[in-house]
């Protein structure tokens, strides 16, 4: 076990390494700028996610063997990594981390708010929950590592489907970790049980110091007004706490530290963090434009991430929407934001609920 555990730990390292690589091409494009590798690796996570949705979504609807999704993201991700990232340093300084303003009190806060998340990872491992779902999932993750295909056969029973089911088969987040299931020789139980779930608690951990950040009020006076890393790390510690003693059935953190390897655990975790730190930002009035993309940034990803997020961050967006037009008026120009934000979302609840007529 101990030689699977160094293994789980490296490829968790090397998730965190293609989130934080992906987060460069944002500063050009979008002109995101970033304040530390916190919100360096929720963004890439989310461009991650999405750009993979583009490549594999068509792919499954073409019933195309599963292998070639796997050669076509290795190039796509050389090319994207090895070719474009270092042209975007040389010529806009992409990648660049920000120290400063640590001192050693920030120091000490952020490295214990570090050992509360890794323990809480800790403790996700050492779940073993089973039941349908995760029979299911992982079922369909081994499927495909067998059958060579996607969502061409059940994930329970393994029997030939009738038709490719797109409750699943519109969101690519099972696909992507198959794919580092085939070329590391991972099985699938493996991945979810000491990857996928560790790596849920990291990334919410990183959204809920995002958070921290976001909830930060510059009207304090004092010490707290000064260190704002000191009260996102601080605001991480009490949710660990919280999310280790409160992980009743069907709470987010149920979801994070049992089920993590399901989508509905990064949506509840990630994808709705990501929002609500965006939401609040907007509502502060603090570098609107910016955090309109980030918004849109976590709106785009949120289904390539989960299927619960079809629907769910829609309402998310609308009541934002709504709070923000109550707050400070601007009507129109509100409503076109947040329906381009959530433009993709409805443009796949609308797929998904044709093909339940069909």
């Amino acid at each position: 076990m101990t030689v699977v555990y160094i293994k789980a730990a490296l490829v968790i390292i090397l998730f965190l390494v293609l989130f934080y690589l992906a987060s460069f091409i944002l500063e050009p494009v979008l002109k995101l700028s970033f304040n530390d590798i916190s919100d360096r690796l929720v963004c890439g996570c989310l461009i991650y996610f999405f750009v993979f949705e583009i490549i594999c979504v068509p792919m499954i609807m073409l019933k195309q063997p599963f292998h070639r999704l796997v050669i076509m993201w290795l190039v796509l991700l050389f090319l994207w990594f090895l070719v474009l990232n270092p042209l975007l340093v040389f010529k806009h300084g992409c990648g660049r981390i920000s120290l400063q303003g640590i001192n050693i009190i920030s120091l000490i806060m952020i490295t214990a708010a570090t050992a509360a998340v890794v323990f809480l990872a800790a403790v996700s491992v050492c779940q073993r929950y089973t039941a349908w779902d995760p029979g299911y999932y992982i079922g369909t993750m081994n499927t495909t590592l067998f059958t060579d295909t996607m969502y061409l056969y059940d994930g329970a029973d393994g029997t030939p489907e009738e038709y490719i089911n797109l409750r699943y088969a519109l969101s690519g987040f099972y696909m992507q970790f198959c794919i580092f299931c085939s070329i590391l020789s991972i099985h699938a139980r493996t991945m979810a049980w000491f990857i996928m779930r560790p790596l849920c608690v990291i990334m919410a951990g990183l959204c809920v110091y995002r958070l921290g950040c976001a909830c930060h009020n510059e009207l304090w006076t004092g010490f707290i007004r000064k260190e704002r890393r000191v009260f996102a790390a601080v605001f991480v510690v009490i949710w660990a706490g919280i999310s280790l003693y409160w992980s009743g059935t069907h709470t987010t953190a149920y979801f994070m530290i049992v089920r993590g390897y399901e989508a509905k655990g990064w949506c509840a975790n990630v994808v709705i963090a990501a929002v609500l730190c965006a939401a609040i930002m907007l509502f502060k009035r603090k570098n609107e434009e910016e955090w309109w993309k980030r918004l849109s940034l976590a709106c785009f990803a949120s289904v390539p991430i989960s299927m619960s997020s079809m629907a769910l961050v829609p309402a998310c967006v609308a009541i934002m929407a709504l709070t923000l037009i109550a707050r400070y008026g601007q009507l129109q120009k509100t409503l076109a934001r947040a329906t381009i934000c959530v433009l993709p979302n409805v443009m796949i609840m609308a797929v998904y609920l044709a093909s339940k007529f069909r």
